[in-house]
């Protein structure tokens, strides 16, 4: 198996990410102009401009408008382990647990169960020869793991999966099958440069489907 480095730097899932910050970012926006709408529309109407609503919607105004550069530097300019932590926190608050929830085998959905049965029979020894690979970092070796990118790469090379989109779907069934996991059990399937994922171990997976067939 190949080997290659992988920069801290790099670890941190930015492609996943990025919806989640542009939406964070048009939301603050969005808020930002009903505010300033609602001054504009005080200052046509009203009379009374020292009254204590006004003053504090103009204070709030202010703060949007000039809380903006800030607020792009904290989604565009630092580090994403900030989105991460946040995730984690709210798994622990509804779950219980900083892990991804997966439903128990036995409520697994039976196109899921054959997508998984049909991988780990026929894909599951190839796909691992081709596309895991060591990835070093400054802190830990990782051994036997692979990219999101890499996995729908493959689904698209060798025609199992018709597209990335549902190359990605392919890939959270098997998550969902417990086929593959991301590294630290914490992220769902994507297609991602960053996010590390790896077969999980023996054939653990196939037995517990098979356990749980209907």
């Amino acid at each position: 198996m190949d080997d290659f480095d992988c920069p801290m730097a790099n670890t941190d899932g930015v492609d996943v990410y990025e919806i989640t910050k542009h939406s964070l970012l048009v939301a603050f926006l969005c808020i930002s102009m009903t505010v300033s709408l609602f001054v504009a529309l005080w200052q046509s109407v009203q009379r009374e401009l020292e009254s204590g609503t006004f003053l504090q919607l103009r204070l709030l105004d202010t703060v949007f408008l000039y809380g903006q550069p800030v607020v792009a530097l904290v989604l565009f300019g630092l580090d994403d382990s900030w989105i991460s932590a946040l995730r984690k926190r709210l798994r622990r608050m509804c779950y219980g647990s900083e892990k991804l929830v997966l439903p128990s085998l036995a409520n697994i959905d039976r196109p899921t169960r054959a997508v998984c049965e049909q991988f780990t029979r026929y894909h599951m020894s190839q796909c691992a020869t081709e596309i895991a690979k060591t990835v070093r970092n400054t802190l830990s070796v990782q051994e036997n793991v692979f990219r999101g990118v890499d996995f729908v790469d493959w689904l698209l090379k060798n025609g199992i999966a018709d597209g990335r989109a549902a190359s990605v779907k392919y890939g959270r069934r098997l998550i969902l099958g417990r086929v593959i996991e991301h590294v630290n059990q914490e992220e769902h399937f994507y297609d991602s440069t960053t996010l590390f994922y790896r077969f999980v171990t023996g054939s653990a997976a196939s037995q517990a489907l098979q356990s749980h067939s209907c």
